[in-house]
Order: C-alpha cells, then structure tokens, then sequence
C-alpha cells in the first residue's frame, strides 16, 4: 500500500480539523483514505463519486468490516472528495492518474487536405 501524497494528507487533515472529528479518530479516517486510495489504484471504480462509494463500501463487507466501520470508511471518503475542491478550479484534477488513453490523431489532421 503507497503512502497518501504529502499535499493530499494536508489537505484532508485540514478537513478533519474543520469538520471536528476528534483525534482518536483521525488514525481512522487517515486508514480509511490510505485504504480507498489503494482500492482506487487497484480497480479504477466509475468517475462517479457515489459508485466509488458503494464499491469501495461493498469491498469493505466482502472484507468482514462491521457496518459502522463501513460507515465511517464512506464518511472519511466523503471528507476527501471535500477536500479535493478547491474555490479556485471547479474542476480540481484527479489525485490518482488513470491510465494514458491511446494516442489519437488530430482532428485538425483528419480534416486538413494532403498538400502533395
């Protein structure tokens, strides 16, 4: 399991201190993170946050983690989707990179006629 990146861990800590969940807790939801975070890079779930969501909570049951510990895991993943936002770009980018897709050519290319 790869460690949480650096700007990644400060900005969820940031969240789990505005939220107010208190200290014993935070090794938690940190776990939970370091968990999703793995799970994500290991099956690439929907870009939909929900689905990310319900999978990653129907992993933990397959995995004989209690109901409440299912709880906290999706409450901890909702704290770092808040934490990606950002004011300043409505679209924050991605904190797992997808694979590269397949290089395809340019439209400009396809379109512009042969000189020769």
């Amino acid at each position: 399991m790869l460690p949480i990146p650096e700007n990644v861990a400060s900005q969820f800590n940031e969240v789990l201190q505005q939220r107010a969940i208190q200290e014993p807790y935070r090794a938690y939801y940190i776990k939970w993170l370091r968990y999703f975070l793995d799970f994500y890079r290991k099956y690439q779930p929907p870009e939909a946050k929900s689905e990310q969501v319900r999978l990653f909570k129907e992993k933990l049951r397959s995995k004989k983690q209690t109901p409440q510990q299912c709880t906290q895991a999706a409450h901890a993943i909702s704290l770092f989707f808040e934490s990606q936002q950002s004011k300043d770009c409505p679209h924050p980018e991605p904190v797992v990179a997808k694979p590269p897709q397949p290089a395809r050519p340019a439209l400009q290319q396809l379109k512009s006629p042969n000189p020769n």
